[in-house]
């Protein structure tokens, strides 16, 4: 008839739950507990190691006269020095079944917690601040997967639906089969590769880390992961949809959910994760084809800078802007406002998202592999290392590679200069195309150098001007698609 060292009746006040003893071995890595409770024999105090209000290891203590002992054995993992907290707390749940019914309804028990520091203080401020400056590098790859996986879904979303449009709303057999090839192929070869890459490595990193000082924030990176798995999906059941084929076996989905409300969900995770970090993390722009270009023109019309995509080019004033929709990397082209001349050249500006790249050298690598593989019949004259100017890189330098090359497919044969320059995050490369028909290139090269030297990359985080003159054109938009 006694659950405590007391008779029911004289049931008053809470149960506390007293520490007596908190101390880690660092030659065992173990946390030794002991405490005491006014609780019956058998019952069971569960002590926790908590680290930023996400628990770590948990132990059971079995009551033993009043007094209870847990061991919590540290994991071989990294631990992030820092202050922790050993807690203990008597829940009703956990007890058994001899200790369970004999519970009086209005039995409260306190908690009781100690703190305990682990690791080396010197190195507490700089292990936080590594694990900080990786997931802020993790939400930069994650962007640029995004990006990617927008560009190309909507890429092809849209020329679907302007085939459509001037079909009477029927697709012949080949245009169907084509954008089946092209979903397939972006998955064989950046979707199953990259993405999965990242996932596993960030999979990985959380295994070989025992606890966070930003928990929130790495749950928001690990649904973001999945978000882009569901959005994926989303694409790949809307394009075959409406196409009206069958998803091909390799491509492994599960659930589709509208493109657009899983969209909706990475933006808020987004900002999350930025609040959670403690840092303003620049939202995830949708730079896709369905999502034009916006800028601004100056020096007579000559000169554009892109709000959208941060760059800036200037083309001769006898050529003209095309804002066409042709491809998912290229953003825009410049054309010779001379008819007779179109056909003989064309310039192009366009990005090309890396996650996996890790510094400029990656990008070079990258760069060089991509031309040898895009470009039919390829065949390297000329290639160097470029360093463009720029005051807002260190050095006063902007990394970049230029390849001129030729290629021969059953449109012609072509010479090409590619000049690529490589953004300060070693993610991303803007480039500018030059593509002159067999026997124009002589004619037209003074004219791709003054191109070239023109093109910038806008991509200093000092710029967010360039923001804010964007979410101003998209207001004005919104605004005029009302009225009408």
């Amino acid at each position: 008839l006694f659950f405590l060292f007391l008779p029911f009746s004289l049931w008053s006040k809470p149960v506390p739950i007293q520490l007596l003893e908190v101390t880690y071995t660092p030659e065992t890595e173990t946390i030794f507990v002991e405490g005491k409770v006014n609780l019956r024999n058998d019952s069971i105090i569960i002590v926790r190691l908590w680290f930023h209000d996400e628990p770590g290891l948990m132990g059971r203590g079995i009551v033993k006269s009043g007094k209870f002992q847990v061991r919590l054995k540290l994991p071989k993992k990294n631990i992030v020095p820092g202050q922790y907290i050993v807690r203990a707390e008597f829940l009703p749940r956990t007890q058994s079944r001899r200790v369970y019914p004999m519970m009086p309804p209005d039995l409260l028990v306190l908690s009781a917690e100690r703190k305990l520091y682990l690791g080396d203080p010197k190195k507490e401020k700089e292990e936080v601040e590594n694990v900080k400056k990786f997931l802020v590098q993790e939400l930069d790859i994650l962007r640029q997967i995004f990006s990617e996986l927008v560009q190309r879904g909507d890429y092809l979303l849209t020329q679907v639906k302007i085939r459509r449009l001037k079909g009477g709303g029927k697709l012949d057999a080949s245009f169907r089969s084509s954008v089946a090839r092209k979903w397939s192929g972006f998955y064989r070869e950046y979707w199953s590769t990259t993405f999965k890459t990242v996932r596993y490595n960030f999979h990985r990193y959380q295994k070989l880390r025992f606890l966070s000082p930003y928990p929130k924030a790495e749950k928001d990176v690990l649904n973001l992961i999945n978000h882009l798995n569901r959005l994926f999906a989303s694409y790949t059941f809307e394009i075959f949809k409406r196409i009206k084929k069958k998803i091909p076996q390799v491509i492994k989905v599960e659930k589709s959910f509208g493109v657009w409300i899983v969209k909706r969900q990475i933006e808020k995770l987004v900002k999350s994760a930025g609040k959670n970090l403690g840092v303003e993390i620049e939202e995830w722009p949708l730079v896709s084809m369905n999502q034009r270009e916006r800028g601004k023109f100056f020096n007579n019309g000559n000169t554009y800078r892109s709000y959208v995509t941060k760059f800036e080019i200037t083309k001769p004033s006898n050529w003209q802007w095309s804002f066409g929709v042709v491809s998912p990397s290229i953003r825009l082209r410049i054309l010779p406002k001379n008819k007779k001349l179109l056909g003989t050249t064309i310039v192009a500006v366009e990005i090309f998202d890396y996650p996996q790249a890790e510094n400029f050298k990656d990008l070079e690598k990258l760069t060089i592999i991509r031309s040898r593989l895009r470009y039919r019949g390829y065949k390297e004259i000329k290639s160097r290392s470029i360093k463009a100017p720029d005051s807002t890189m260190p050095g006063g330098v902007r990394p970049g590679y230029e390849i001129i090359l030729t290629s021969k497919d059953k449109n012609g044969e072509f010479e090409i200069r590619q000049y690529e320059l490589f953004c300060r995050w070693h993610k991303r490369t803007y480039g500018v195309v030059c593509i002159a028909k067999k026997g124009y290139y002589e004619k037209y090269e003074k004219i791709y150098d003054k191109i070239c030297k023109s093109f910038k990359v806008l991509d200093d985080p000092n710029m967010k001007h360039l923001a804010d003159l964007e979410k101003k054109e998209m207001k004005k938009e919104k605004e005029k698609k009302k009225e009408k």
